[in-house]
């Protein structure tokens, strides 16, 4: 929790300005046996979420298997990408490992007859998660992909 810093009313001008520079990063708590929560109202929504999901810190501590247990922490709620490319690929992609054209759309998909292979490259902080990234991108349900 070294990193973390609390917002208080004499420090949010100069907290919001290194978060418009990427300095800093409004986070979420990520539960554990030493859970980690905001301050004040923010803080009281987190602890109310956790409730409500009936985490408890038991639920993060595993004696069996020390090194599944976790402390908790607290992960940024946005993310920032670099070198992103975008490749188109050849058909022979969509032929050799993929029977999705053969099958057809299923109810709700979105579909272009053609087909199209495309290959994204990009790089993520640790913590991020590259599907979150390409739901984004492709705007569909996670169940579509």
């Amino acid at each position: 929790a070294k990193n973390i810093v609390i917002v208080e009313e004499e420090t949010a001008n100069r907290i919001q300005r290194n978060c418009k520079l990427g300095r800093l990063a409004i986070t979420g708590p990520l539960p554990g046996f030493s859970e980690i929560l905001a301050k004040g109202d923010a803080g009281i929504i987190e602890k109310d979420i956790i409730l409500e999901g009936k985490y408890n810190k038991n639920n993060w501590e595993i004696g069996e298997i020390p090194r599944l247990s976790s402390a908790g922490s607290r992960r940024s709620l946005t993310s920032n990408y670099s070198n992103f490319k975008i490749e188109i690929c050849s058909n022979n992609v969509e032929e050799n490992n993929s029977t999705t054209w053969d099958d057809g759309p299923n109810q709700g998909d979105r579909w272009h007859p053609e087909g199209a292979s495309l290959k994204f490259k990009f790089s993520l902080p640790p913590g991020s998660y590259a599907s979150i990234l390409l739901r984004e991108i492709m705007r569909s349900p996670i169940n579509h992909y």
